[in-house]
């Protein structure tokens, strides 16, 4: 998985305002066929077994084993709406 600019600057400012460092980052987890997919949230620092993905600017991206299946070969990206960051998977352009 790649982070494009626009996701890598979100997770950036929902990391500086959460306070977790330059080990914390956003955690992607798998939820299933269900919509949403995903779980997300920003963490202090990955699970043990986490893949890292490192982006722009140093941030750092955690992702549980079938979310890492799930989102091989695809591109972070994000809609900031004003008031909340929607993050999506697309495929590279």
């Amino acid at each position: 998985m790649d982070i494009d600019t626009g996701a890598a600057a979100a997770i950036r400012t929902l990391t500086d305002a959460a306070g977790v460092g330059q080990r914390g980052g956003l955690r992607i987890t798998w939820r299933g066929p269900a919509r949403p997919k995903y779980d997300m949230a920003v963490v202090d620092e990955p699970s043990a077994d986490d893949l890292v993905v490192l982006g722009r600017d140093g941030v750092r991206v955690f992702l549980d084993a079938e979310s890492a299946q799930e989102l091989d070969g695809k591109v972070l990206d994000v809609i900031d709406t004003g008031t909340h960051f929607r993050f999506g998977a697309r495929p590279p352009r």
